[in-house]
């Protein structure tokens, strides 16, 4: 499934130059939940096995295009409320259990997503 229909089809919030890029420069900008490389194992992107690629895509998209703090906390905000929309519509008899484990991917990416901020800046 391409990358813009996955996001599309679970009515997921991004910036309006997210729906206007090409899927092969959204690969290139993004890559789903953790931070890429070995430190992906420390952040799945399931939540106990809800699937949350999409949220993080669209976080790492509007990482990899901010370049000012102001757009760094809209991306974690969006982040919240992308993960908090997948849950309250998908998350099953699980929903509280994920609901509170969307918080700990939130605070990590609020509080100590600054340097992957500044080392994804890409101009669109």
């Amino acid at each position: 499934m391409q990358i813009k229909e996955l996001c599309s089809e679970l009515n997921l919030i991004a910036p309006s130059y997210f729906w206007s890029m090409d899927e092969a420069t959204l690969a290139l900008l993004t890559g789903g939940c953790g931070p890429g490389g070995v430190g992906d194992w420390f952040v799945p992107d399931t939540v106990y096995g809800l699937c949350v690629t999409a949220a993080c895509i669209v976080h790492d998209f509007q990482y990899a295009v901010g370049t000012t703090a102001w757009e760094k906390n809209e991306a974690d905000e969006v982040f919240l409320d992308n993960l908090r929309w997948i849950v309250d519509q998908e998350g099953g008899f699980l929903r509280r259990l994920r609901r509170a484990r969307i918080y700990v991917y939130y605070f990590m990416v609020s509080k100590f997503g600054k340097k992957a901020f500044e080392s994804t800046a890409f101009i669109v």
